[in-house]
């Protein structure tokens, strides 16, 4: 028993012994493989010439400075210093040329209220003798002109002579009657008053001149009567008064189509101030700010349209008859149940019967003070988030000051 389990001791060192063994050697091969390959990793190779290796062609990108902007708002200051100069030196020759022009009227006044001291000398060309007129000179002088009393105003026909005067000129009957009646015509040459005129009397309705003008540049410009739609965003209850706000449905472009001013989604804000009157269907809004994802924003002032551009947006209307009539009508449901009541005991009781007339007036009274107190409730409009709306353009906006292409 002793020899054997002896055997099995020496056995399993045995076995130890060898595992042992083996796994050292694996390490010794290990270290060894470690090592031969750093060595060669240190010790092989050739050195490679990077002056001959070209560059990646996705990599080979030219990244440059993008100065663009900066050269423009370079270019802008400058601008703006330039038209401020030219402002200035305009304004410093317009108060030169003022102050010139003032001494100039003040030296001709001087020297001529010394010439007009001066007594003239005798036979002066401005002193002009007398000289006899022959009648036919007289009768066909100034003095025996005549006015007509109907282009003076007062509608009669006489004539009387015209008095002599320093300062009237010398002008036909009909300048004098334009001026001294004043005349005026409305549309087809006739007066106000539709009278009989003279033939001096010719002078058609006046209109006011216009002048035609360059519009900005229109690749950043909205221009007026653009049609442009958004979606409600908040509800429109037309009790009171309130702030709104929409969102775009569709870009909106410049007035040549080349640049997008607001893209979908930008916010319109407004105000809804309107009361809804009495059989009108529809909200009017008004849309006074658009505000980009850009940070641009820009007073519109324009108004709110229907699907056609009809002014105002078509709304669910409460016309509140239940609060109007519902007291009424059913106070005049008493005043009948109050009367066949009356009726039932007259017939039942014969001739001496009771009546309830003064409860059938104060029913009736009441009736009417609530009619009054409940009739002229407002109708009330509801328009829904969601709702598309037309927004009309009404005034140009031009957006050159914040948009520039690139």
């Amino acid at each position: 028993m002793r020899a054997k389990r002896t055997g099995d001791a020496q056995n399993k060192k045995s076995l130890y012994l060898g595992l042992a063994g083996l796994v050292f050697v694996g390490l010794l091969v290990i270290g060894g493989l470690w090592y031969f390959t750093i060595s060669k990793m240190k010790t092989t190779g050739s050195e490679v010439d990077e002056t001959h290796v070209k560059k990646d062609a996705t990599l080979d990108v030219n990244l440059g400075s993008d100065d663009s902007m900066k050269k423009a708002r370079e270019a802008k200051l400058a601008a703006d210093k330039a038209e401020e100069d030219r402002r200035a030196r305009a304004e410093r020759e317009r108060l030169a040329k003022e102050q010139k022009d003032k001494e100039d009227a003040n030296r001709g006044k001087t020297g001529q209220d010394h010439a007009a001291s001066a007594p003239p000398p005798p036979g002066a060309p401005g002193q002009n003798p007398h000289v006899e007129q022959t009648p036919r000179q007289r009768k066909l002088g100034r003095e025996m002109l005549v006015t007509s009393e109907d282009a003076q105003g007062t509608g009669a026909g006489n004539t009387q002579p015209q008095q002599p005067s320093g300062e009237q000129p010398s002008l036909p009957p009909s300048m004098l009657a334009d001026i001294q009646g004043g005349s005026s015509s409305g549309l087809g040459g006739e007066s106000s008053t539709r009278k009989r005129s003279s033939l001096s009397n010719l002078g058609g309705t006046t209109f006011a001149p216009a002048k035609a003008y360059l519009a900005p540049n229109r690749k950043y410009l909205v221009s007026h009567n653009t049609y442009t739609r958004c979606a409600l965003y908040t509800e429109i209850i037309s009790t009171h008064p309130g702030m709104v706000d929409c969102r775009l449905t569709d870009p909106l472009y410049s007035a040549d189509g080349s640049t997008v001013i607001a893209a979908a989604g930008d916010k319109l804000t407004g105000e809804q101030t309107v009361e809804v009157g009495p059989g009108e269907t529809s909200v009017f809004t008004t849309w006074t700010e658009i505000e980009t994802q850009a940070g641009v924003r820009a007073k519109i002032d324009s108004l709110g349209a229907g699907p056609m551009g009809a002014s105002g947006t078509e709304a669910w209307i409460n016309r509140h008859y239940m609060q109007r009539f519902g007291g009424a009508v059913m106070l005049s449901f008493i005043q009948d149940a109050l009367q066949a009541a009356s009726n039932t005991t007259q017939k039942s009781s014969g001739s001496g019967g009771y009546t309830v007339n003064n409860s059938e007036q104060n029913v009736e009274s009441m009736a009417n003070k609530a009619l009054d107190s409940t009739i002229n409730i407002p109708d009330t409009a509801h328009l829904l988030p969601g709702t598309v709306i037309t927004v009309i353009v009404a005034r140009d906006i031009d957006f050159s000051s914040v948009f520039e292409n690139r």
